[in-house]
């Protein structure tokens, strides 16, 4: 059972009372935590965090070589470091007591170069909506380094963005561990959109700090949770549907492609994600299906598939997506079919419209896709004309 989260203060100054509601981790989060009820906090990551804290507090005049020394881990300020959960949280607070900055976690957010998540994250920097991109995150997480987490789901019209560790306890990697991963995943919603989001909410795995004015500043809210069971931040819903300032559809189709092959094969195949499937395609002579005409064919409410595909980290954007690729493939090396016919089947408007999209999947037109098909099927056959 989830502990009941205490009322906190943002600060000795403030009179805001925060909110003493339990929060509900994500059912990723709970399926993990399932499988390992006693975790302690002696998993050992590789982490990303600390090589950076390294570099961060070598440059500002500490000597964080004798701060890994002592905690008997590697010292390195680039790749990863084999490292404990449970001596992360020593680490950084004998770093964040040399530097005497109480918050330093949040400038080393900001001053995080990109590719923290791998894949994942370059794969999303090309997605449509933000949600689309965090779902991308989320869904590729696996193959960031092992026992970390990232979710994405939507709830009581917000977004909630959640990150943590697989066997992990509370407080997880401690106060500044916790600060920097929230602040990051944060920031890197707002450098999806563009857009100067404010938080609604944000909550952490550790215990309230004396101070919170800093945590207040960054994030836009004086909403803060401590003792959580995982570290994350709500947003307003629509934020999820802000587009992504970087959207390619060419180059995100290739990466996700790519993301996908590096998948286990285990992960590719999923019951609900068959059916949506289905569902799509016995829909799309009638147009583009939308959310609420494919949950109504699955006999179930919008929100309730939305979030079952949210917990398996699907986009339904993407599987409509590669349901017309698919099935345009097929129809295309039936002779029987026309291009405009195929443009039909697909649910696109005219035929315009389907060849360019046609063309962003393959890279070519739909007729010499055909043309260059038959010569592969028939090698040395002359060409069939159109």
């Amino acid at each position: 059972m989830l502990p009941k989260l205490r009322t906190v203060t943002s600060h000795p100054s403030s009179d805001v009372a925060l909110h003493a509601a339990p929060l509900r981790p994500s059912g990723l989060y709970e399926a993990e935590r399932a499988e390992s009820p006693d975790a302690e906090n002696d998993v050992t990551i590789e982490s990303l965090f600390l090589p950076l804290l390294f570099s961060y507090a070598e440059r500002k005049g500490a000597n964080a070589r004798a701060v890994a020394f002592e905690a008997g881990v590697p010292f390195a300020v680039l790749g990863t470091i084999p490292v404990r959960l449970d001596a992360i949280e020593s680490i950084t607070n004998r770093i964040g007591e040399l530097l005497d900055e109480p918050h330093y976690a949040l400038a080393l957010a900001d001053g995080a170069a990109r590719g923290l998540w791998g894949v994942g994250e370059l794969v999303a920097r090309f997605a449509d909506t933000v949600e689309q991109a965090m779902i991308r995150v989320d869904r590729y997480a696996r193959l960031i380094p092992p026992f970390q987490r990232i979710a994405w789901s939507r709830s009581g019209g917000q977004v909630r963005c959640s990150f943590y560790v697989v066997g992990g306890m509370p407080p997880l990697g401690g106060r500044h561990w916790n600060e920097f991963s929230v602040a990051r995943l944060f920031r890197f919603v707002k450098e999806l959109c563009g857009v100067e989001l404010k938080a609604t909410t944000i909550w952490f795995a550790h215990p309230a700090p004396a101070d919170t004015s800093a945590l207040e500043s960054y994030f836009g809210t004086t909403q803060i949770i401590f003792d959580a069971q995982e570290n994350g931040f709500a947003l307003d819903e629509h934020a999820g549907d802000l587009p992504v300032s970087s959207a390619d559809a060419a180059t995100s189709r290739v990466l996700v492609e790519y993301a996908d092959s590096l998948l286990p094969a285990s992960d590719s195949v999923d019951p609900l994600e068959a059916r949506v499937q289905g569902a799509v395609a016995r829909a799309l002579p009638d147009g583009a299906p939308t959310l609420v005409i494919v949950a109504k064919a699955l006999g179930m409410g919008t929100r309730t598939l939305q979030r079952r595909l949210l917990e398996r980290h699907l986009s339904f954007m993407d599987l409509v997506e590669g349901v017309r690729k698919n099935l345009a493939l097929s129809h295309l090396r039936n002779p029987a079919y026309s291009v405009s016919e195929v443009a039909f089947l697909l649910g696109y408007a005219d035929g315009r419209a389907f060849a360019r999209a046609f063309a962003r999947w393959t890279g070519a037109p739909p007729l010499v896709w055909r043309r260059d098909e038959r010569r592969r099927a028939s090698p040395g056959c002359p060409s069939v004309a159109e």
